[in-house]
C-alpha cells in the first residue's frame, strides 16, 4: 500500500540510479520523509482503506507520469487555498499570487521546498511547469509535445513578468505564479487547443514564432487563428482544386472555436486583422458552397472576389458589400448570355440570393460592432427599385418586381438584433417609405412589432417571476403613453416606430400578466400578493379599462383575454373572474349576463349532433 502511494504517476522512478544524487531525488527524499506531507494510516494500511492511504483524490490519466518528486501533493496542497486567496484578494492575479504565497508560509509544502537551494529553482521550476500543463490540459493529437511546448513558453513568459514576480523570490512563489498563470489564461489555452486539435500541422510554424505573440497578455489564441487561417483558405486553382472537400470540412470544424476567440478577445488592431482575414475565408466558403460545389465553372468568380477581399474584407462597411454585389451581378450578366446556362439561370439566381442573404446575416450583422450607417441605408435600399415599388432582398437587378416586400422580415430581424440608435432611425424610414408604397398593410405592422417584442423577451428571459413583475409595469406605462400619443393610426397616415414599440410593449406586458394571473390563481411560487405585485395588477387594470388605447375589437384588453384562453383554456378564465374583484380582465362588451353565467356549456357536444340531439 505504501508502494501504491509513492509510485504513484511513476514517482518512484524518479529514484533511479544516476551515480551521485540529484537536487530532484533529494527533494523527493525531502518530502517523503516529512510526516506532515505524506501521512500513512497503518490500520488504514491494513483495512485495505485506499482513500486514507491516498489523500486528495484527484486523478491524472492514465499514461501521466510526473516529472516532479510528488506532484500531486504540491498541486493539491496550492489548490485547496485558492479559493480562500481568491475571495481574499479579489480578481487582480498579483494580489491572488501573494495572497496565495502568504496562506501557504506554513504549510510543510513550504517547508520542504525552503530548503530546495537556489541554484536548483529553475530546473525544479520547469519540471513542475511540464507536470502542471499535462495534468491540466489534454493533446488529443500526435504532436503531443510540440503543443505542450509552446503553451509552457507563453505561461512561462506571463510567470517570469512583472505581474508575478514576488518582491521576495522562492521556488513556492514560482510554483504557485504557474497555477496563478494558468487561470488567467484558461480561456485562451482552451481555445488554443479547441484549434491545434483540427489543424495539429500549424504548432511548427507556431513554435517558430510564438515569441514575438506570446507576452503577458497571452495572445497565443490569437496567433493560432492567425497561422490557421493560412491552411484554411480554399485552394482555387485547378491543380488543387481537388482539395476543395477536406478544407471545407477542416473550416466547419474550426469555425465555432474561431468565432469563439474572435467573440471574446478585446477589439484591437490584431483583432480587427485577423476577423477580417476570417470573413475573407468565410465568404469563398460560402460562395463555394452554394455555387461552386454545384457548378464548377464558377470558380473564377471566386477568384474575383478573394481579389476584392485583399483590398477590403470589413463586412460592416459598405463599400466590401457592394464588391460582392458588383461581381455577383457581373457574373448573373455573363452567365446569362451562354447558352448552355440558360436552363439553368433561375436556380443560379436562387443559389446566388441564398448566399447573399448568408453573407449579409452572418458576416454584415453577426459582429461584435453594428453596420456603418451607410451599409444600412445600402441594404434598406435593396428593398426599393426607383419606381417606389418593392422587391425581393437580393443582388440582382433582374428580379421582379413585386407590391409586397417580400423578405422585410429577414432585414427587420437583422436591423432590430442590433437596435442601436441609428438602425431605429433607418427602420423608421424604412416604414416612412413603405407608408408611400403600401396602403393598410397590417401584416407589415403585425411583423414589426412581432421583431421589437421579440427583442424585449430575449432581454428579459433570463429573469424569474417576481423580478420581471417592476419592468413589466414599466414596459405597461411606456407602452399606454406611445398609443395614447397616436390614437387609432393608420399606415398611410401617422404610424410610426414609437407607435409600433409601444404596441411591442403592451404585447410583452399583457402576455406577461396572463402568466402572472395564471401563477397566483394556481398557487405557484411566491410574492404574488406583495405591494408589487398589486400595484402592478393595478396598473393592469387601468390599462385594459382606457378608453384610449381600446377600440371596441381591438386594444389591450381584448389581447390580454386571448392570451388567457390560449394558454390556459375558457375554464381557466371563467373561474378567475368568478371573483369579482377580477372581472376587469374581460372588457365590458364581453361580459356574459348573470343568467348566461349560471348556465353550463356541454364541451361535448362540439363532438357528435347525435349526441347533441339527444341532450335536446
Amino acid at each position: 500500500a505504501i508502494l501504491s502511494f509513492v509510485d504513484r504517476y511513476s514517482n518512484l522512478d524518479l529514484l533511479r540510479n544516476r551515480g551521485e544524487r540529484t537536487p530532484l531525488q533529494h527533494l523527493w527524499l525531502q518530502i517523503f520523509t516529512n510526516e506532515k506531507l505524506c501521512q500513512f494510516s497503518y490500520d488504514a494500511i491494513a483495512m485495505g482503506r485506499s482513500e486514507d492511504i491516498h489523500p486528495g483524490g484527484q486523478q491524472y490519466r492514465e499514461d501521466f507520469h510526473c516529472q516532479f518528486p510528488f506532484f500531486w501533493l504540491i498541486k493539491e496542497a496550492i489548490d485547496s487555498n485558492w479559493d480562500n486567496a481568491k475571495a481574499v484578494a479579489g480578481g487582480h492575479e498579483q494580489q491572488v499570487h501573494k495572497q496565495l504565497c502568504e496562506l501557504l508560509e506554513d504549510d510543510p509544502v513550504a517547508v520542504v521546498l525552503r530548503e530546495v537551494d537556489i541554484s536548483h529553482w529553475e530546473e525544479l521550476y520547469q519540471l513542475y511547469l511540464q507536470d502542471f500543463l499535462r495534468s491540466v490540459h489534454r493533446v488529443p493529437h500526435h504532436m503531443i509535445k510540440e503543443e505542450y511546448e509552446i503553451i509552457g513558453r507563453a505561461l512561462h513568459t506571463i510567470v517570469t513578468g512583472p505581474d508575478l514576480t514576488s518582491t521576495r523570490p522562492s521556488l513556492l512563489s514560482q510554483l504557485v505564479a504557474v497555477h496563478v498563470a494558468y487561470q488567467h489564461s484558461k480561456k485562451e489555452i482552451m481555445g488554443f487547443g479547441q484549434i491545434t486539435s483540427h489543424l495539429p500541422g500549424i504548432l511548427t510554424q507556431l513554435g517558430t514564432g510564438i515569441e514575438q505573440y506570446s507576452n503577458e497578455h497571452m495572445e497565443l489564441q490569437l496567433y493560432a487563428v492567425k497561422v490557421a487561417l493560412e491552411h484554411l483558405t480554399l485552394p482555387l486553382d485547378k491543380d488543387v482544386r481537388k482539395h476543395i472537400p477536406s478544407r471545407l470540412i477542416k473550416i466547419q470544424l474550426c469555425q465555432n472555436a474561431i468565432d469563439s476567440i474572435l467573440t471574446l478577445s478585446q477589439d484591437n488592431e490584431m483583432v480587427e486583422q485577423i476577423r477580417c482575414a476570417w470573413h475573407s475565408v468565410k465568404v469563398i466558403q460560402l460562395f463555394v458552397e452554394h455555387l461552386v460545389m454545384k457548378y464548377e465553372d464558377l470558380v473564377k468568380y471566386a477568384r474575383r472576389i478573394m481579389l476584392y477581399m485583399k483590398k477590403n474584407s470589413d463586412f460592416t462597411k459598405a463599400s466590401t458589400i457592394d464588391n460582392v454585389q458588383k461581381t455577383l451581378r457581373v457574373m448573373d450578366g455573363e452567365l446569362e448570355k451562354k447558352r448552355e446556362y440558360k436552363p439553368v439561370m433561375q436556380e443560379i439566381r436562387e443559389h446566388c440570393k441564398s448566399f447573399f442573404m448568408e453573407v449579409v446575416s452572418s458576416l454584415c450583422f453577426g459582429q461584435p460592432k453594428p453596420p456603418e450607417p451607410a451599409l444600412i441605408h445600402e441594404l434598406l435600399t435593396l428593398v426599393f427599385t426607383d419606381k417606389d415599388k418593392t422587391k425581393d432582398f437580393s443582388y440582382s437587378d433582374k428580379i421582379k418586381t413585386d407590391r409586397v416586400p417580400v423578405i422585410r422580415s429577414f432585414l427587420l430581424q437583422l436591423l432590430l438584433e442590433h437596435n442601436t440608435d441609428d438602425v431605429k432611425r433607418y427602420l423608421d424610414d424604412y416604414i416612412s417609405k413603405s407608408r408611400h408604397i403600401i396602403k393598410d398593410d397590417q401584416n407589415l405592422c403585425l411583423l414589426c412589432i412581432q421583431c421589437l417584442e421579440d427583442a424585449i423577451y430575449k432581454q428579459y428571459s433570463h429573469f424569474s417571476l417576481q423580478e420581471r413583475i417592476p419592468h413589466a409595469q414599466q414596459l405597461l406605462h411606456e407602452g399606454v403613453d406611445a398609443l395614447r400619443e397616436h390614437p387609432n393610426p393608420s399606415l398611410e397616415e401617422n404610424i410610426n416606430l414609437t407607435y409600433l414599440e409601444g404596441v411591442a410593449k403592451l404585447r410583452f406586458a399583457k402576455c406577461f400578466v396572463a402568466e402572472f394571473l395564471h401563477c397566483r390563481f394556481e398557487g405557484k411560487g411566491k410574492g404574488h400578493y406583495s405591494h408589487e405585485a398589486q400595484l402592478f395588477l393595478e396598473a393592469a387594470k387601468c390599462c385594459c379599462e382606457d378608453e384610449i388605447v381600446n377600440v371596441e375589437d381591438a386594444g389591450p384588453g381584448i389581447f390580454l383575454v386571448k392570451q388567457i384562453v390560449r394558454r390556459y383554456g375558457m375554464t381557466f378564465l371563467m373561474n378567475l373572474i368568478s371573483d369579482h374583484s377580477m372581472e376587469w380582465v374581460v372588457p365590458v362588451h364581453l361580459r356574459r349576463s348573470k343568467q348566461e353565467q349560471q348556465e353550463t356549456s356541454d364541451p361535448f357536444v362540439i363532438y357528435n349532433p347525435i349526441y347533441g340531439n339527444i341532450r335536446a
